[in-house]
């Protein structure tokens, strides 16, 4: 019952669920509650589940940096999810703050990391069968001088700052956590 005019203020308030991924076995629904954190004075994502046949619902993850895309193992052990977290201290991955994989059972607990991307994850899909993990990361673009004719006509000519990143694929064995680069062709891959 709305016991006043909606105002501005009233947007720190409302949580969004987004992104429900139901288990292989259909009785818990994963997803993704963002909600106001005053702390840190913006929007936060945390992992909830519920239980289907009951309604109950509960949080799963805790963290500051916020989650996303969760998304089941197929035996549903687990839960797979993106995460930019970071530790005092850590300058490496997975703790420096870039975006990689984690996982979480589903009865809750401690999350933990599943890749290691120096330059972070960008996308990501499980596969099929749960046994490997693909993703993609990028590597430096040195500049070709594609400007070299305009800047010879138009001095004043700038752009960019010369280098950009290119997609790697990569793909993880969650058994034997073996990495392996599958393609690097110089290209941008978007999804």
């Amino acid at each position: 019952v709305r016991d006043h005019d909606i105002t501005v203020d009233d947007y720190f308030t409302v949580d969004y669920a987004e992104a429900p991924a139901f288990s292989p076995d259909g009785e818990r629904v994963v997803y993704v509650v963002q909600r106001w954190d005053l702390e840190q004075d913006r929007r936060n994502a945390d992992l909830w589940i519920v239980d289907v046949a009951s309604g109950q619902s509960r949080r799963l993850t805790f963290s500051p940096a916020g989650e996303s895309a969760p998304t089941w193992s197929p035996d549903g052990r687990w839960i797979y999810f993106g995460s930019s977290r970071s530790r005092a201290g850590e300058t490496g991955a997975p703790w420096n703050g870039s975006r990689q994989v984690f996982r979480i059972s589903p009865d809750g607990g401690e999350a933990q990391p599943v890749t290691t991307a120096p330059r972070g994850v960008g996308g990501w899909q499980l596969a099929a069968d749960g046994r490997h993990l693909w993703f993609t990361t990028t590597r430096d673009r040195a500049a070709e001088d594609d400007f070299a004719a305009l800047r010879g006509t138009h001095g004043a000519l700038q752009y960019g700052h010369g280098t950009g990143n290119l997609s790697l694929l990569r793909r993880l064995d969650l058994s034997t956590w073996r990495d392996e680069q599958i393609l690097d062709e110089g290209r941008v891959i978007g999804s």
